[in-house]
């Protein structure tokens, strides 16, 4: 997949453009697949609900998805 930096995420022509936010979580994520929210928002300095939009927006993308509740684990699918 193509990554470009861009202030919203999108998709065009099956490329993903993520924002550095949005990459940054993909990180966290790869790094540790059962990483919290709260512990995202830790890492990065932001809100919690901040973790929590980009997460919304990277699970619309089908970027990662989110398997089991809340004793699950994250699913990065690029």
């Amino acid at each position: 997949m193509f990554y470009k930096s861009s202030s919203i995420g999108g998709s065009i022509g099956g490329q993903i453009y993520l924002s550095d936010r949005q990459k940054d979580i993909i990180d966290l994520i790869k790094q540790n697949p059962k990483i919290s929210y709260r512990k995202m928002a830790e890492i990065l300095d932001i809100a919690d609900s901040a973790v929590k939009k980009h997460l919304e927006k990277l699970k619309k993308l089908g970027v990662i998805e989110r398997v089991g509740g809340t004793r699950g684990y994250w699913k990065v699918n690029i």
